[in-house]
Parts: C-alpha cells; structure tokens; sequence
C-alpha cells in the first residue's frame, strides 16, 4: 500500500506526451534519486594541501605550536591520498615543520624584544 496525503487524487494520464517527436511514457518522466556526491581522492588531497599551506603561513605569525602541527597532519594526509608521483602533500609536510620552527623562533624574540633593556 503506497503512502497518499490527505486529499490526493490520481489523474490518469489520456494525452500522449511528445517531446522533440518522441512519445514519452509516463514512466520516463520520473527521475531516479540521486545519491550523496563523494569527491574524488585527487579533489580532497588538493583540499587538504591548500588547508596545510594556509596552516603552515598561519603559523608563522599566531600560535605556530598549533598551526604547524595542523599543516604537518594535513600534509601527511593529503601525501597519503595523492594517486601518483605527485609530492604536494610531503612539501606542504616540510613547509609547515619550517614554518612552524621559524614561527616559534620569532614569536618568542619579539616576546623577549620588548623584555631586554638596552
């Protein structure tokens, strides 16, 4: 027994639909559902790198402990989802490790900058 709201009316279809010269069934105008939409490994591994860089740069000015250690993991798993010879993932990794020491190096001299008296 199929669900009906409240009210419903089944129209028999009499005409005969055309479209371009073609007869249409009543059946060919339904469509089928489609299912969820799952990106491809390439689209999220170029997801991941662009999110890795933008971590690594982040981590050089805020909070490099952070930010650094977000590029290295997204690196690693876009290196690990690349199909191929393509190597962004593992210089997105080495990007956020020298981001990350440059960070850290200079966010604790301006820190000490102010502290030291000349």
């Amino acid at each position: 027994m199929t669900y009906r709201p409240k009210g419903f009316v089944p129209v028999p279809m009499t005409e005969d639909l055309r479209c371009n010269g073609h007869s249409i069934s009543p059946k060919q105008l339904s469509v089928p559902p489609s299912g969820p939409y799952y990106p491809s490994a390439r689209d999220l591994a170029g997801r991941y790198a662009n999110w890795g860089f933008i971590c690594a740069i982040a981590s050089l000015f805020i909070v490099p402990e952070i930010f650094g250690s977000m590029a290295i993991i997204l690196g690693a798993y876009a290196w690990k989802l690349e199909p191929g010879d393509s190597k962004h993932g593992r210089n997105i990794m080495i990007l956020g490790i020298i981001c990350m020491f440059m960070g850290l190096y200079f966010t604790s001299f301006f820190a000490l900058y102010e502290l030291i008296p000349y």
